[in-house]
């Protein structure tokens, strides 16, 4: 006899569940929580958003939204529902528990008036059919830097390293100020930042050495370990790079220069970086740093409107879009955005649009990080005139590439 899984509760957990909720991600993600662990995740979500499914007293699927808000195109924010820790029970797997938590989550979204949800996706193919699609593709960087080097140095006089205090402090001015310049960064709060810079257990290090800060004052900062290793007596280590940030392009080479300096290391990298990373041309030989796909953020327009008027604009033009959206039927149907002077207005039309497209696709190109003519020739967009995905691109672009520095 089949399991009925109608049968199920699908609610937020309370204060006294939430270990039972934490142990539920920890086994659904192939590990048990510790203590401080469990701690460490109450203290990062809010209660209301973390959501189970109860077979009685079991719970059998998790999931949970963070509250943040995400960077814009023009120094911007709005509301987005950070989307973590969704796992479902092996033995409750393909009953429909994944797709009640994920509607659960995006109306929590609407009802909060958070026009966008974002999520990092352990098995990417699942969550397209949620609406998400990549806004801002990543690149894990590694730098040979025994035959390559910074070409133009400014010097490391104004680096220093400090500690979790100083750091906690300082950080997060320097991330909102970097925020403003680039898209797709997500706001942390106080207990945010404790969390990142406090927590630093053992057993997540793999061998490197505790977290190590090194400030630029006012103006950036970076985190990351280093792995003492020899070969037949020789330095071979790596220093891997957390964070980098940095909110003008001297302070931003000084810290990857006083990366590259680090004693009895030979190699620098860093798992999730902006395509257009300063360092690649920064460098003396380009084909000693190694980029390649790494963590890609996916964005999902909770409110389509909302979330297409938000930000500001590269050029201005009008386009209709004709837009399908299974999980939020709300934003189906035909928008008309019109840019004039930057500034957007969106609204609804009867009838057959310019561009048609999944609410995935148009998350893609919101932040400017894809362009409408790759997903044209990916097909998975449609234009009546090939004139629409230039203009279309023209009003989407941005400086600089969207990006999030930091995994959730």
């Amino acid at each position: 006899m089949g399991k009925d899984a109608d049968r199920l509760e699908l609610r937020s957990v309370t204060d006294d569940e939430f270990p039972a909720f934490a142990r539920s991600v920890g086994r659904n993600f192939g590990g048990e929580p510790s203590q401080p662990r469990i701690e460490r995740l109450r203290k990062l979500i809010d209660i209301d958003r973390a959501f189970a499914v109860f077979d009685g007293d079991r719970i059998v699927a998790n999931s949970g939204a963070y509250t943040f808000d995400v960077s814009l195109p023009g120094g911007t924010t709005r509301g987005c529902a950070g989307v973590t820790i969704v796992g479902v029970a092996t033995d409750w797997r393909r009953r429909g528990l994944l797709n009640r938590m994920m509607r659960a989550i995006l109306d929590q979204a609407r009802e909060r008036e958070e026009p966008f949800a974002a999520l990092y996706a352990s098995e990417a193919m699942i969550y397209g059919r949620f609406g998400f699609g990549i806004a801002a593709p990543h690149v894990e960087i590694v730098a040979d830097t025994t035959r390559c080097r910074i070409e133009r140095p400014v010097g490391t006089d104004d680096v220093s390293l400090v500690d979790v205090p100083t750091a906690i402090a300082a950080f997060p001015a320097i991330h909102e100020a970097a925020r403003r310049q680039r898209a797709g960064m997500m706001s942390w709060t106080d207990a945010w930042w404790r969390t990142v810079l406090e927590y630093d257990p053992p057993d997540d290090r793999d061998g490197r050495s505790p977290r190590l800060l090194a400030l630029i004052p006012d103006r950036g900062f970076m985190t990351y370990r280093w792995k003492e290793r020899f070969d037949h007596m020789t330095p071979n280590g790596e220093v891997e790079i957390q964070m980098l940030v940095a909110t003008d392009p001297e302070a931003e080479s000084a810290l990857w220069e006083f990366a590259f300096s680090i004693d009895l290391t030979t190699k620098v990298s860093s798992f999730m970086r902006p395509p257009d990373d300063a360092l690649l041309h920064l460098v003396d030989n380009r084909a000693l740093v190694q980029d390649r796909g790494s963590e890609h953020l996916y964005l999902r327009l909770v409110d389509l409107p909302a979330a297409l008027t938000a930000r500001a604009y590269s050029a201005d033009g009008e386009v209709a879009f004709t837009v399908t959206d299974a999980t939020c039927p709300w934003n189906a149907g035909t928008w008309r955005l019109a840019v004039t002077d930057g500034t957007a207005t969106c609204e609804k039309l009867d009838g057959h649009g310019d561009v048609a497209l999944d609410v995935a696709e148009l998350a893609s190109i919101s932040l400017g990080g894809v362009r409408l003519d790759h997903l044209v020739r990916g097909r998975r967009a449609s234009v009546r005139r090939a004139e629409t995905v230039r203009l279309v691109d023209r009003m989407f672009a941005t400086e600089r590439a969207p990006w999030n520095p930091n995994e959730f």
